[in-house]
């Protein structure tokens, strides 16, 4: 139902998760439900970094030594392409309460992905946007991926909360607790 990215990071450093290779995006729901915690080993988050959103070779950098760099940002409809292949948001002030939060995986870049490819009433001004694994399915964007721009202006938003990289996660054994000081929850 939603969350800020420190709540789901005490879920993954305390609970676990589900690795990719095992639960790939194009499971449904209803997999999901048939699965039994016994059946898939869970793995749990044991080393995070913290990343600066405004520094785009940090995160160019957490993306390639760790796979992805976690971002939120604030999603409208408004400022998505046809067929929601490609975002940016040009909206500058807007008061945290009206924030539309939305995490995803940045797993790569563009530098020179057009700045055509985003819609015509919202277009940044340069070329370069963040290739993003969402969480919203196949049936989203591009079979379950999205361009957002370098420039979206609430991408990384510190009011979101934090962005990070996973640096490592290991199997969870069920009989160890996970006992831990989260920074930011």
């Amino acid at each position: 139902a939603g969350g800020y990215p420190y709540i789901a990071l005490g879920y993954l450093t305390s609970f676990g998760a589900i690795t990719d290779e095992l639960f790939p995006i194009t499971s449904s729901m209803s997999d999901y439900e048939l699965m039994n915690g016994s059946v898939y080993p869970y793995v749990g988050v044991d080393s995070v970094i913290y990343i600066d959103g405004s520094d785009r070779d940090t995160i160019k950098t957490a993306v390639y030594n760790y796979g992805a760099a976690i971002g939120n940002f604030h999603y409208d409809t408004t400022y998505s392409s046809a067929g929601n292949s490609a975002y940016y948001c040009d909206l500058k002030d807007i008061v945290t309460s009206r924030l539309l939060g939305h995490a995803v995986s940045i797993i790569g870049w563009g530098d020179n992905y057009s700045r055509y490819n985003f819609s015509a009433e919202h277009r940044p001004e340069n070329n370069g946007a963040w290739f993003c694994k969402n969480s919203w399915g196949t049936g989203y964007g591009a079979q379950g991926y999205i361009w957002i721009s370098y420039e979206d202006m609430h991408l990384f938003d510190s009011r979101f909360g934090p962005s990070y990289s996973i640096m490592s996660y290991t199997e969870k054994n069920p009989n160890t607790a996970v006992k831990q000081n989260e920074k930011y929850g």
